[in-house]
């Protein structure tokens, strides 16, 4: 069983990727706030961070990312964003992202980005 941590500060997409991937099969945890994913991520450690770019908050996705990778190293990355992806992948060129969503995203292609992401053993964006 993979163990998601979802952060977006949206309801909808976040209980909407909750429902997708626990209906699938995985260990899904949800919180609106950078602060909040660093302060769940003591006691549960995801193998994969599913995260919006902007948060509302002090804390970017970015930011919220590599906080957890610092404690969870094997941890895979994808973002999640508005944002025109192509825009977003020259802003985060070199950074931890495994994959990169811009919004609204096909469920079923976020479900199988989950699922290779938990069976890498590199990033790769």
């Amino acid at each position: 069983m993979i163990k998601v941590l979802v952060v977006d500060d949206d309801p909808g997409y976040r209980h909407g990727v909750e429902f997708l991937l626990s209906s699938a099969g995985q260990e899904v945890r949800t919180v609106a706030t950078g602060d909040e994913a660093i302060a769940l991520c003591q006691s549960f450690r995801p193998d994969v961070l599913v995260v919006d770019w902007s948060l509302r908050g002090k804390l970017t996705g970015l930011d919220t990312a590599n906080e957890i990778a610092r404690t969870t190293p094997a941890l895979k990355t994808i973002l999640t964003s508005k944002l025109a992806s192509d825009d977003l992948r020259k802003m985060t060129a070199g950074s931890i992202f495994f994959r990169i969503f811009e919004k609204p995203f096909d469920p079923r292609e976020l479900l199988a980005a989950v699922q290779q992401a938990a069976a890498s053993k590199s990033p790769d964006v």
